[in-house]
């Protein structure tokens, strides 16, 4: 019965996911076990229609057939998928089998089995894996000794037959050292032996070796750079270990490159989990200031069931959290000594209370909850303990009660929020245990002594506020929810001085759980709308000062967005989401507004005193702007969402990006010499410029055109044909001269009708 349920277990896993690979291995697992070889079969069959490439399970399928099935059904299931699956290891088990089978008919059967092999070097001659099937077919014709039955099976019958062998062997060495891969030194040797087996001092071999030697040390030179050593389990271990050990040697305080030696030696790759620990306790010397080091030591000691030393590596971290409490030193972290344990020089309250935080979950998972408590009153003492150490407590004190009374839960939390009520994150926490208890009144008093609390912080009114529009939206009456609403919007325009207040409302009170009333394309924005909501863009103030207000957040980021007045030139782009009455109204008066030129620019005009855009400098007062080249080519690009076109060739991309010049000075000589190379073509050709009338003569003649091109203005945006004149004014080099303009070209390939 107990096995029944396991197998329905697992056939209902494979077909809620079909793609899980464990699980799939696990029901064929049982099903062997159980010695059923049609559900075996049908196993393999649904397997394989998911993975239809997979070379291990159609290999794992032969296999069992041929214990099952027998030889001609393990051939069937080769026939499927030899010529889906170019795998060095499948082919190598069907050329098994075929060796197998025709060993037994003698020299009838070579025939068969050169041909199963010449057919699988054809298909994978070129494979760097394929090394040992080469030797396999070589030995197999240097078997055939001439005389034998062999020999006259593979060759024929006749004078020529040595010949034919001598002809087929040195193909096959001469194809095989071509191939990079590790087999090549046992090839080239059985070369040089098969060439010189009849005279070692005859000329015509030794010509031959010479000619195949530059061509074998090629292979063999190419086949080190791109393919695997071929080192046995202990010598491979042996490396590795090595160069973890050189690495942390030169770099004795990376705690990631030892927890991934210790990892390595845990998952079986090296030595256990008895080096792993070692190497932990090695790095918590090196980088005592590192906590994770400490906390993965106290794991690796608990797993192995060593609790007492895993509650030493713990007492050792809180140690070094100060004197006792009382002694203010201890928790500004001043004046300590060079020798201080690790977390008074360098971790600060932060580090302090995280540890604090696992020291009571230790506790509470080895000896209890009361073990728990006591880690929690020692932690209260610490004058740097920071807000999760009573909302670990809680959550502690929560799960023991088991649903039962939640009196100390509330008295934790309460006991947290006389010295962490400014905490956005902390409250919000609390709240969640509220509403999870069904408590809105509480719920509704909290957010209310909170907000008194957080004043005009904008952070912390942003991620309140918020909470409280969602509870409203949630479980009160839609008057309520108005209610918070407009107190919300004016609070925070309050708080931010009328700016950078976010819309907040529809994605707080029209979202749940997580989904959006919105397409994808907008969910991205929206939910940058209410980042903050669940207290990280408040959250933080013990990083800092105690209760310092941290600002709140942009949702977009500035760098990339113009300055506000260019809102009215962004406008007419911008517009195209909303009505096409909308666009034409805005573009209007973004054209009326200011007319085009460098003030419409969205790099605002230097001002005195000022390096100008070339020797620009970050501004004091906000972000620096993006250089004018930047905005207009940012200007010109589509949204993501909206290219369907074929991706470009990545590597000719960066090819052209590293082989130019993208400073504005760069940008500027390029056009420069760009326009008078497109003059002197018009030159060359006899074509008028771009601008002159249709009327005008074919021939261009400057001379007789010059009172015309005098009155023509000059064309604001890089690429006219100012030439000289914009040079000049850019104070750049000259470029390279091109023979044509690639954006020119471009941008009249997108536009041609």
């Amino acid at each position: 019965m107990a096995e029944s349920q396991r197998l329905a277990a697992l056939r209902g896993r494979v077909q809620e996911q079909p793609c899980d690979q464990d699980a799939w291995d696990d029901l064929i697992e049982e099903l062997r076990a159980q010695r059923d070889v049609t559900a075996v079969r049908e196993a393999y069959e649904a397997l394989l229609a998911e993975f239809p490439t997979a070379a291990q399970y159609w290999k794992d399928y032969a296999e069992f057939e041929v214990g099952h099935g027998g030889d001609n059904a393990a051939k069937a299931i080769f026939s499927r998928c030899l010529l889906r699956c170019p795998v060095a290891d499948l082919w190598r088990a069907y050329l098994k089998l075929v060796r197998r089978v025709d060993e037994r008919k003698g020299a009838v059967g070579l025939p068969e089995l050169r041909q199963a092999y010449e057919f699988t070097l054809d298909r994978l001659g070129q494979d760097a894996l394929a090394g040992p099937v080469w030797e396999e077919y070589i030995d197999m014709l240097e078997a055939a000794k001439p005389g034998t039955p062999e020999h006259e099976a593979l060759f024929g019958a006749g004078a020529q037959e040595d010949s034919a062998r001598t002809v087929a062997l040195r193909r096959a060495f001469q194809k095989a050292l071509l191939v990079p891969g590790p087999s090549l030194d046992a090839l080239w040797a059985g070369y040089e032996r098969f060439e010189l087996r009849g005279d070692s001092r005859s000329p015509l071999a030794k010509r031959a070796i010479d000619e195949w030697r530059p061509l074998w040390q090629a292979a063999r030179a190419l086949a080190g750079r791109r393919t695997d050593l071929a080192l046995d389990e202990a010598a491979y271990a042996a490396r590795v270990s090595l160069c973890f050990e050189q690495a942390l040697a030169l770099h004795p305080g990376r705690a990631d490159l030892a927890l991934a030696f210790a990892d390595w030696h845990e998952r079986g790759g090296g030595e256990g989990a008895a080096a792993a620990l070692a190497v932990l306790q090695e790095a918590r010397a090196q980088a005592p200031a590192c906590l994770a080091l400490h906390l993965a030591a106290a794991e690796a000691l608990e797993r192995a069931g060593e609790v007492a030393d895993a509650r030493a590596v713990f007492e050792e971290v809180v140690a070094g959290l100060g004197p006792k409490a009382g002694d203010e030193q201890a928790a500004e972290g001043e004046g300590a000594s060079a020798d201080a344990p690790f977390l008074l020089r360098a971790a600060r309250a932060a580090q302090g209370t995280l540890a604090w935080v696992h020291y009571m979950r230790f506790a509470a998972r080895t000896e209890g909850l009361m073990a728990a408590r006591k880690v929690f009153l020692r932690a209260r003492k610490w004058p740097g303990v920071g807000w999760r150490a009573f909302a670990a407590s809680a959550d502690l004190e929560w799960a023991g009660a088991a649903g039962g009374p939640d009196t100390v839960t509330r008295n934790v939390f309460e006991l947290g929020l006389l010295t962490h009520l400014r905490e956005p994150g902390y409250v919000l926490h609390y709240l969640r245990f509220l509403r999870g208890r069904g408590d809105l009144t509480n719920a509704r008093a909290l957010l209310e002594r909170a907000l008194k609390e957080a004043g005009e912080a904008p952070g912390a009114l942003q991620a309140l506020l918020d909470a409280y529009l969602e509870l409203e939206s949630e479980t009160g009456s839609q008057a309520a929810a108005r209610a918070v609403e407009a107190r919300r919007r004016e609070a925070l325009l309050r708080a931010l001085g009328g700016a950078g207040a976010r819309p907040g409302p529809p994605p707080l009170k029209y979202g749940a759980l997580g989904a959006l009333p919105t397409t994808p394309a907008d969910a991205a924005e929206w939910r940058l709308a209410v980042a903050g909501y669940d207290g990280k863009a408040a959250d933080g103030a013990e990083q800092g000062a105690p209760g310092r207000d941290v600002p709140d957040a942009p949702p977009r980021s500035r760098a990339l967005s113009p300055p506000a007045e260019a809102a009215d030139e962004v406008a007419p782009r911008a517009a195209t989401r909303r009505s096409a009455r909308d666009s034409e109204e805005e573009t209007q008066s973004a054209s009326v507004a200011r007319p085009r030129g460098a003030s419409s620019r969205w790099s605002p005009e230097p001002e005195a005193g000022s390096r100008g855009r070339r020797g620009r400098s970050a501004s004091p007062d906000g972000p620096p702007t993006l250089p004018r080249e930047l905005q207009l080519f940012i200007a010109d690009l589509p949204p993501a969402h909206e290219f369907k076109g074929p991706l470009p060739d990545v590597e000719q991309v960066l090819s052209v990006a590293v082989a130019n010049d993208y400073t504005p000075a760069g940008v500027e000589a390029h056009e420069a010499a760009a326009a008078r190379e497109r003059r002197r073509q018009r030159a060359a050709q006899g074509q008028a410029p771009p601008g002159v009338p249709p009327h005008a003569p074919a021939a261009y003649d400057p001379a007789a055109a010059a009172g015309y091109g005098a009155s023509l203005k000059r064309k604001p945006e890089y690429g006219s044909d100012s030439g000289d004149e914009d040079y000049r004014r850019a104070g750049g080099a000259y470029g390279a001269p091109g023979g044509a303009d690639l954006y020119r070209m471009r941008r009249a390939r997108v536009t041609r009708p």
